[in-house]
This record gives structure tokens, C-alpha cells and sequence, in this order.
């Protein structure tokens, strides 16, 4: 079972959980969220299945998923997350540019290269965040 967090803070920090299913990118992710104030990082994810249990127990603001997430259709992947959590705002995170078309189709409400840098990602996120408060 991923660790997650599942204390409810009284801050009004945007909660944040990563699912990608590279063990790099998560703790680079982690490393990141947790640093930028006003996000809090509630834990990760590898594939879809374990997600759907984070979506119920983390009770996420933000979510940070990768286009090729195993253990289910991207589609599939997102609608999921918007019935179960249909405030949650998602960030995916793709490979390459021809992936940003089906991130979009799929109901992401922004992509983000892997490749790019930290302030890009924190470009995407910190509107979605400012959301949430």
C-alpha cells in the first residue's frame, strides 16, 4: 500500500498527489511540491488502480498524472477522478508534445512536458492551486 496521507489539515493548502509510474519522477515531484508554499503533498501512486484508493483516502486538491498511467485508459483514468472527485484539478504530465491533444481529450485541465523546468510546472500548478483556496 503507497504511503499516504490522510490527515485532513486546517491550512488552506492545496493538496497535491503525484501518480506516474517512475519511482524518479514521483520523488522529484515530491521533492518539488514540498517545497513550494501553499501546496502540501498528500503522496503517490504508480498505476490506476492505487490511484482510485488515493483519490478516496487523500482527498486531493490537485492531481499530477502521467499520460501513460498502466492499469487503465487515460479517458477511463479521468473520468474516474471526476466522480470521484469532481473539484480535483488535474496537471498531466506527458513524454512529448504529441501527447498534450489526448491529455486535453481526456479532461486534463493542463499539460506539462516532462522535460521542461520546474518553473513551468509551477506555472501550471500555481493557477489550478490558487483555485482551490
Amino acid at each position: 500500500m503507497p504511503p499516504i496521507n490522510t490527515t485532513t489539515t486546517t491550512t488552506s493548502n492545496t493538496r497535491v498527489l503525484v501518480a506516474d509510474p517512475n519511482s524518479s519522477v514521483r520523488a522529484g515531484l515530491r521533492a518539488f511540491v514540498e517545497s513550494e508554499p501553499g501546496l502540501e503533498y498528500v503522496g503517490d501512486v504508480d498505476d490506476a488502480q492505487w490511484l482510485q484508493w488515493a483519490l478516496r483516502v487523500a482527498e486531493p486538491d490537485l492531481l499530477v498524472l502521467d499520460c501513460a498511467l498502466p492499469g487503465g485508459c487515460l479517458v477511463s483514468i479521468v473520468e474516474a477522478v471526476r466522480e470521484r472527485r469532481p473539484g480535483t484539478r488535474i496537471v498531466m504530465l506527458g513524454s512529448g508534445p504529441w501527447q498534450e491533444h489526448r491529455a486535453r481529450a481526456a479532461g486534463a485541465d493542463t499539460f506539462v512536458l516532462k522535460i521542461e523546468s520546474p518553473d513551468v510546472l509551477r506555472r501550471a500548478l500555481r493557477p489550478l492551486a490558487d483555485r482551490q483556496n
